[in-house]
C-alpha cells in the first residue's frame, strides 16, 4: 500500500526557498526531508533547522541520488547549472521542479524530459494541482 505523505527536498534556501519552505510546512501530508544551500546563513536553513529538517550547506546534494523516497525536488536557486546537475543526478523515482530564467520547469520521474514549461504557475494549496496564476 502507498504512503500518505509526499516527501520533498528543497535546494536553495534564500528568500524564495524560505517562503516555499514556510508554505510546505503548513500543508498536511507533506514531509520536507532535506534542505540544501551553499550558504549556512541562508534564512531557509535556519527555518529548516528550527523544524528538525536535515540540512546540508557544503554545496553537495548526494542524498538526492540515493533516496528513492523523495517524491519531489524543488530547485529554487535560479541557477541553470544547479537544475541541470540535479536533473543528471536525482534518483529516478524523484520529480524535479525548478525555476530557470523566471520560468518553471518540471521533470517527471524516470526521465530527463521536461514535463512542463510555464511562465506563470501556482498551486491551489495542494501539491501537484497547478492552476493559472
Amino acid at each position: 500500500m502507498g504512503r500518505d505523505t509526499d516527501i520533498i527536498a528543497l535546494v536553495g534556501a534564500g528568500k524564495g526557498g524560505h517562503a516555499i519552505l514556510e508554505a510546505l510546512l503548513r500543508i498536511p501530508g507533506i514531509e520536507v526531508r532535506y534542505v540544501f544551500d551553499a550558504d549556512p546563513s541562508a534564512p531557509g536553513i535556519a527555518l529548516a533547522r528550527k523544524n528538525g529538517i536535515w540540512c546540508r550547506t557544503d554545496g553537495l546534494v548526494d542524498e538526492l541520488s540515493a533516496d528513492p523516497d523523495v517524491d519531489l525536488i524543488f530547485e529554487v536557486t535560479g541557477k541553470p547549472e544547479v537544475f541541470e546537475a540535479l536533473r543528471a543526478s536525482k534518483h529516478p523515482n524523484s520529480s524535479l521542479l525548478g525555476n530557470r530564467t523566471g520560468h518553471i520547469r518540471a521533470i517527471a520521474p524516470g526521465t530527463s524530459v521536461p514535463l512542463m514549461r510555464a511562465s506563470r504557475w501556482c498551486c491551489t494549496g495542494q501539491l501537484g494541482r497547478p492552476t493559472a496564476a
